[in-house]
């Protein structure tokens, strides 16, 4: 690429990321409806915007390291004080039941709809499992679900989002790798999300000490706050891939729940850098999709988007939701609020490029998993505020 090329790319990026959101939320509609058609347009139809010649070897790397600080400023909204009592169960029995649920059901649909090997099919199904804090969040904001609603499904995303990602690699690496049984597969999970929890605590504890000893101006606080998520998100990546996610989120986490010092300074640091990094992520991501490939399969991604939102997401949530006393009413609303985000996305770019090493057909990886992120972000996006109204369940709109 020309220099002349390479800064048009990257002002592409910032002006239509920053701009997508910007309109979003003159609409008060989802960043996601504007950002992956905006990504698209810039990447297949007028062609500012090559990720793999714009970065090169560096795209992957970045782009997982961008989602890994995503989480960590989702990780420092989670308070456990703030998350009703009755929310607690229901929040873990989503992640694991539900979680489960969908895998499994993502993966049998994945193979009906689109006729592939077992073992697409899988790493396909591991790819849909996540939803995540970047469309779930913005969406939240939109519909403003009373308690415990809305903590829960922000619960229930920002945890799921890196297990998801572990889940996948786990998966990815069961395809491509002989004679690994489950056994093996249960393991390495294991030890990439013990990995990423211990990583997470040691770089909290520092974190903490420094903070709360005063070894930092306040001015200074967010950029040590940033460097803590960096070298936690580094480290643990670099050891074993996709444990990064799981340390950024418990480092997260751990800050967002510790009596030592108040965390409003560090958290207003991810305000700038959310709209920046989620405009670039979704831009790079959106431009390494082609309009013809997501039109050849565009069948299939409607028929998976349909099971998804219509059988999936309800099924997994009323299995969590047994022996519960979440009313009926939340629990429906629950069950409309299931959207994929850019964990979806970024997993499926890297796993498309694996798959293909190793001879597996992958072509429809990367144009399905974005129709589905598109898919299901524009049906929950337009019409969740319609269904918590409907429910009871949607607070007054501020005036």
């Amino acid at each position: 690429m020309t220099e002349n090329e390479i800064f048009w790319g990257f002002a592409t990026i910032i002006i239509l990321g920053v701009g997508a959101q910007w309109v979003a939320k003159r609409l008060n509609i989802p960043p996601l409806l504007l950002l992956l058609p905006a990504g698209l347009i810039a990447g297949d139809v007028l062609g500012l915007v090559q990720p793999e010649e714009l970065l090169g070897d560096m795209l992957f790397p970045a782009v997982t390291a961008m989602v890994g600080l995503l989480l960590f400023q989702a990780g420092l909204s989670l308070r456990v004080s703030e998350l009703p009592r009755e929310a607690r169960r229901p929040v873990v029995r989503l992640v694991i039941v539900g979680g489960t649920v969908t895998f499994f059901a993502a993966t049998g649909i994945v193979a009906l709809a689109l006729e592939v090997p077992h073992e697409v099919a899988w790493v396909m199904g591991a790819i849909l499992v996540v939803s995540g804090p970047t469309v779930v969040g913005p969406l939240l904001k939109i519909v403003r679900p009373h308690d415990p609603v809305g903590p829960i499904l922000n619960w229930e995303s920002t945890t799921l989002d890196p297990i998801g990602a572990v889940l996948g690699v786990v998966v990815l690496n069961v395809v491509v790798s002989s004679g690994r049984g489950d056994d093996a597969a249960l393991l390495d999970m294991t030890f990439r999300v013990g990995l990423g929890v211990v990583v997470g605590l040691v770089a909290a504890t520092l974190l903490i000490a420094v903070l709360h000893f005063f070894l930092v101006t306040d001015d200074m606080e967010p950029s040590v706050a940033l460097l803590f998520a960096v070298a936690a998100f580094t480290v643990a990546e670099v050891l074993l891939s996709e444990s990064g996610l799981v340390a950024t989120v418990v480092l997260g986490l751990a800050i967002a729940n510790q009596p030592f010092f108040a965390t409003k300074r560090i958290d207003g640091f991810g305000e700038t850098l959310d709209v920046l990094i989620i405009g670039t992520l979704f831009l790079l991501l959106g431009a390494m999709v082609s309009i013809s490939a997501l039109i050849d399969y565009l069948i299939p991604i409607l028929i998976i988007v349909a099971v998804l939102v219509l059988l999936v997401r309800p099924l997994a949530v009323a299995l969590a939701m047994l022996r519960t006393r979440m009313p009926w009413r939340e629990r429906a609303m629950i069950a409309w609020v299931d959207p994929r985000g850019i964990v979806a996305a970024a997993t499926a770019t890297q796993f498309s490029a694996v798959l293909a090493t190793y001879g597996f057909d992958s072509d429809m990886v990367l144009p399905v998993a974005f129709g589905v992120v598109f898919g299901t972000g524009l049906i929950y996006g337009l019409t969740a505020k319609f269904v918590a109204t409907r429910l009871g369940v949607a607070q007054p709109d501020p005036t």
